[in-house]
């Protein structure tokens, strides 16, 4: 993750086809609504708030090794 810039709708998205999770899955495994998910992928480039940058951080560092170094490059 680029500390500088942070997530966007794009990264985040990057993320979820990652782990190989659905929408609702994404939304539930980050303890948000499947709305904001839905958002991410219809706003590629607007940057999730703070809070969610924080949860997409941590999903990021909880992810098993090849999945982490798939999100790493797509963010």
């Amino acid at each position: 993750m680029d500390l500088a810039t942070g997530w966007t709708g794009r990264s985040a998205a990057a993320l979820q086809a990652a782990l190989r999770l659905s929408n609702q899955r994404f939304a539930a495994k980050l303890g948000i609504g499947d709305r904001t998910v839905s958002a991410w992928h219809d706003h590629p480039d607007r940057r999730p708030q703070t809070e969610m940058q924080q949860l997409l951080d941590t999903a990021l560092e909880q992810a098993e090794p090849a999945v982490r170094e798939i999100g790493r490059a797509h963010v």
